[in-house]
């Protein structure tokens, strides 16, 4: 007994009750992903390759897709393009517009706005997917088993989060910084203020790290740098993608680093079964 609009082509299935800290999460992240509205093709379409690992892009080749927290629609788009059958975009907050602008030319994509924890979904998908989202919400645990209510029986779920092996530094010296400040400016203050941290960084990235990776008989020495794997990948995308990558640690006013042993324990209490770990970059973990 309950009405919902379409506004801007998208269904707008949000329920009264949102969690404040959710709404505020989702709403950070939505400006994010209107102030940085295009970030090249790598970022566009290489990392969703990188997300799912150990799977293959194949695995989405003829089925119905879920992406639980689509952003600014860079991974539906691109999953589309790897041949699912349909894909279903879901995120609470306002990003959903430019997710929709991008994909609207895509007939088997959709995008929802709606509550991760109570998606208004009533099918059941062969995939279920989200990257970089469970660690942003103030329950992830609960957030995993709600995405897995809509994964059909003999389908795969693929997941990535923040790991906490070898993210220690970022909790202690970043989230204070980032619950106090940060998360607390104007998202167009951040956007220029991440700008002028991000500078420095980049050119370290591009100066330092690649040159090492890159020349044969100093990649031994590269291997053993603070932060080596992710560096050396960020130095190959671009300044934009360093700069909204700064922002986005900067931004969120909830963010977990979620250990191996505490992520094994979702798919066992899912009856999961085959489930693979694939640590990315040495900085977060995929589980499939």
């Amino acid at each position: 007994a309950a009405s919902y609009p379409v506004t801007r082509g998208v269904p707008r299935v949000l329920a009264g009750d949102v969690e404040a800290k959710k709404t505020e999460t989702a709403g950070r992240f939505g400006e994010e992903w209107h102030l940085f509205d295009d970030l090249g093709p790598i970022f566009e379409r290489e990392l969703l390759a990188e997300y799912i690992a150990p799977l293959e892009p194949s695995v989405f080749r003829g089925a119905s897709v879920l992406e639980c927290g689509c952003g600014s629609g860079r991974n539906i788009i691109r999953i589309a393009e790897y041949g699912a059958r349909e894909v279903v975009g879901v995120d609470l907050g306002s990003s959903v517009d430019v997710a929709f602008r991008k994909s609207r030319h895509l007939p088997n994509v959709h995008v929802v706005q709606a509550d991760i924890f109570s998606i208004p979904l009533a099918t059941d998908f062969d995939v279920v997917f989200s990257a970089g989202v469970l660690h942003h919400l103030p329950d992830p645990d609960k957030g995993f088993h709600s995405t897995m209510r809509h994964l059909r029986a003999g389908g795969t779920a693929t997941h990535n989060v923040y790991s906490a092996e070898n993210n220690a530094w970022l909790d202690r010296w970043v989230t204070p910084v980032r619950l106090a400040l940060t998360a607390r400016l104007d998202s167009r203050v951040l956007y220029w203020a991440s700008f002028f941290v991000s500078l420095p960084v980049h050119l370290l990235l591009v100066a330092f790290y690649r040159p090492l990776n890159e020349v044969p008989w100093t990649r031994g020495l590269a291997s053993r740098l603070f932060y080596n794997d992710y560096a050396y990948r960020m130095s190959k995308i671009g300044f934009r993608a360093t700069w909204v990558q700064i922002f986005d640690q900067l931004t969120a006013p909830v963010a977990f680093f979620l250990s191996r042993e505490r992520l094994e324990r979702w798919p066992a209490d899912a009856g999961l079964k085959g489930v693979r770990f694939h640590w990315r970059n040495k900085n977060s973990w995929n589980f499939t």
